[in-house]
């Protein structure tokens, strides 16, 4: 077929060219009909827009577009699809994304992605298939391509070397993932392709075996029942096993029976059937045992980094039992079907608020009181998230509602009560954290509300000032209607939300600054609570709570209290610490892993020191600190998950796409008004943005007084010479 010829200096291939480069991508020309660049250096290269137009019309040829991913084009990460066992468990195992390409043989066979931290590229080989020297070879044994920096992909509208045009089937935003989150997708994904193409073939007798023995290896390894059940149903439908329904049913069967200590095939078995190299190489990429059995080019990673329990099977059973907690939860269990888990958590709450600043432990260090913040993060309504509140709410309200904030606790209104109630422990009860949350982060005037918040936590006084009010003749302004000292906080935290609530306001940035590393985080568990029908409270229950109301009355009217420990539990929690920061040493993640880690070390000990108050010992024992970080590292495992998981807001990724802007704009700078126009933001959306960027000083933000009104531009941080904008 002849090489078609342009008829005039624009192409569709320059258009998109530009509209990639507009979008923060690396776009580079290639030949047409080739996916080599075909020339020296072609990873190093950064195209401006005139560079572009000189390059795609040049000598008046057609080219192809290739795209750089990875870091020259902030995070893009491109998988690509090449088996076809891939291509049709994608949509099972990848999350979705708005940026799909493809070509008519192979639609859909690209998925784009914009990944934090950037990893680096991933080829995922069939390892039964000889290395071969030729493309074809190695074309046929390549599964998926988890392609990132160094790599580069042919973008639409270009034309494949096969003759096929490549075209978008979505051309939308990439979705924003943990980059660590996308790898654990692929390697599930490349797993479940190699499994496909090498699973038993129809009407073969150990069809059922295998379905067994896939099913008892990953549910040894810690996977939930639908995981393995997602995982296996997957494999064989796409294998084309023509009883696909039974072997799900014995998948199901075979947690079953595991779940009660029976036996069941595994690992031995599987490689019996399929041979040891594709379940090797299975188990490295599922990470099903230690050791690596395939050679590094194939997977040089570990697939996905789990925490360990920092407890063990005898540490727990030695743990204080019978304590506060257990006859809370006791209770409240047979109010609601709440899980077990939120009356844990709540029971803590109260006891933190009522003894307050009064329970004191002396370090070397520093003072420690046991304030605590806790986010229980549930689907509304199907876990009685309100109603477990409630129920601590009524506790204290029993005692004395002076303990809980006012209903206008609102962020506007937070200084000023922490002020009124100074020296005085609150609780902070919310069923709906997500707006008040989402507050703290849009509205100008909050900005440092959450750095306060932090030295609250910490037990730390702070001082704040708000714009001074006018006053009259009569009635001047006084000091204490515009500053604010706190002297002596203390303010817990019982707050709950949805889980997608949360990840829609949740910012990454608040990750790293430590706010939200300073929650304690619990989900259900994996089991829905038996539902208990609605009937009359009963004298037994309200035995039960008047009991509760009185062992709180009786630890209010405690003076000082003067806490110490056991030599035992000092050692115990330095070693806890000392674990904690060697897990974060082997995380991929260090930054999440040490700072939750950090934080978590001394919500154990706040812990210990509650129940040491409220077995009325008033010294922290062995017992309580292993109850501590039995309950600790259940939140521990929590916090990775959910804040690990976090994707940049949308609000985050404007930021990020003004920050790309400015930064290429360099001394020349970036007017206000056209970062408006490249993101699309209203003026009030604007002036959160800028606010944000002034505190954390992403760049420079220069004012100049004009006739027609005050000229905002932007520049980069490194820029040294700023040259004013009339």
């Amino acid at each position: 077929m002849p090489t078609p010829q342009p008829t005039n200096s624009s192409t569709p291939q320059l258009e998109a060219a530009l509209r990639y480069l507009r979008r923060g991508y690396a776009p580079i020309d290639l030949p047409y009909r080739s996916k080599n660049p075909d020339r020296i250096g072609w990873q190093n290269e950064r195209h401006g827009p005139d560079q572009l137009r000189g390059r795609f019309s040049s000598n008046g040829q057609l080219h192809g577009v290739g795209i750089l991913v990875g870091e020259p084009s902030g995070g893009l990460i491109d998988i690509d699809l090449d088996a076809p066992e891939a291509l049709a468990l994608a949509d099972v195992f990848l999350p979705s994304t708005n940026s799909v390409f493809g070509r008519p043989g192979k639609p859909r066979s690209h998925r784009e992605y914009v990944i934090s931290p950037v990893l680096p590229t991933r080829k995922f080989r069939d390892p039964v298939l000889p290395l071969g020297s030729k493309d074809d070879e190695e074309h046929a044994r390549m599964l998926i391509e988890f392609r990132s920096s160094g790599a580069q992909t042919v973008f639409p509208p270009s034309i494949h070397e096969g003759g096929e045009p490549i075209v978008w089937v979505e051309d939308g935003e990439p979705l924003v993932i943990d980059g660590y989150e996308l790898l654990g997708c692929v390697f599930k994904l490349a797993a479940a392709a190699l499994l496909t193409r090498y699973w038993p073939r129809p009407g073969s007798r150990v069809r059922h075996d295998c379905a067994l023995a896939l099913a008892g290896a990953l549910y040894r390894h810690n996977w939930d029942r639908e995981q393995v059940v997602e995982f296996v149903s997957a494999v064989i439908r796409a294998a084309g096993d023509e009883e696909a329904r039974d072997r799900v049913t014995a998948a199901i069967t075979t947690a079953a029976q595991l779940d009660k200590g029976g036996a069941a095939t595994g690992l031995p078995r599987l490689r019996e059937i399929l041979g040891p190299t594709v379940v090797d190489r299975l188990a490295e990429w599922l990470h099903l045992q230690p050791g690596s059995m395939a050679s590094a080019s194939d997977a040089d990673q570990p697939p996905v980094w789990r925490p360990t329990v920092l407890l063990s099977p005898e540490e727990s059973e030695a743990a204080a039992k019978d304590t506060f907690i257990d006859r809370y939860i006791a209770y409240a269990t047979k109010r609601t079907d709440a899980p077990a888990e939120f009356h844990e958590a709540l029971s803590l709450s109260v006891l933190s608020v009522v003894v307050g600043r009064r329970a004191v432990l002396r370090l070397a260090h520093g003072d420690a009181y046991p304030i605590l913040w806790v986010l229980i993060l549930a689907d509304s309504t199907l876990f009685r998230k309100s109603t477990a509140m409630d129920i601590a709410r009524d506790q204290l309200e029993q005692l004395d509602r002076e303990l809980l904030t006012p209903n206008d606790f609102t962020p506007q209104r937070f200084v000023a009560i922490l002020a009124e109630h100074d020296g005085r422990p609150l609780l902070f009860v919310r069923d709906e954290f997500s707006g008040f949350y989402d507050g703290l982060n849009r509205l100008d005037f909050m900005t440092g509300l959450k750095e306060a918040l932090m030295n609250v936590y910490d037990g730390r006084p702070f001082r704040r000032e708000k714009m001074r009010p006018k006053g009259t003749k009569d009635s001047p302004t006084k000091d204490d209607d515009w500053k604010f000292d706190v002297r002596a906080p203390f303010l817990s935290m019982a707050v709950a939300t949805t889980e997608e609530r949360f990840a829609d306001v949740a910012r990454v940035n608040d990750v790293h600054s430590g706010f939200l590393a300073r929650f304690g985080i619990v989900l259900p568990g994996k089991d829905l609570p038996e539902r208990k029908p609605v009937r009359a409270i009963d004298h037994l229950v309200e035995e039960l709570r008047a009991k509760l109301v009185a062992e709180l009355a009786a630890m209010v009217k405690l003076d000082s209290i003067q806490l110490s420990c056991s030599e035992e539990a000092f050692a115990r929690f330095n070693q806890y610490v000392t674990d904690l920061e060697s897990e974060a040493e082997r995380a991929p993640d260090r930054n999440l892993v040490a700072l939750v880690g950090a934080r978590i070390s001394w919500m154990g000990m706040h812990i210990a020191m509650l129940l040491a108050v409220a077995d009325t010992t008033q010294r922290v024992t062995l017992p309580h600190l292993l109850r501590a970080i039995l309950i600790t590292e259940a939140w521990r495992h929590n916090a990775l998950k959910v804040l690990g998981s976090l994707a940049p807001s949308k609000f985050e990724r404007r930021i990020a796409r003004v920050v790309q802007r400015v930064e290429r704009a360099g001394e020349r700078g970036l007017s206000r008004r056209d970062a408006m126009r490249a993101i699309r933001a209203s003026k009030r959306e604007m002036d959160d943005i800028e606010a944000t960027v002034r505190e954390r000083g992403d760049f420079k933000v220069h004012t100049v007084a004009t006739s027609g009104g005050p000229s905002i531009h932007y520049y980069p941080n490194v820029v040294t010479h700023v040259t004013p904008v009339t």
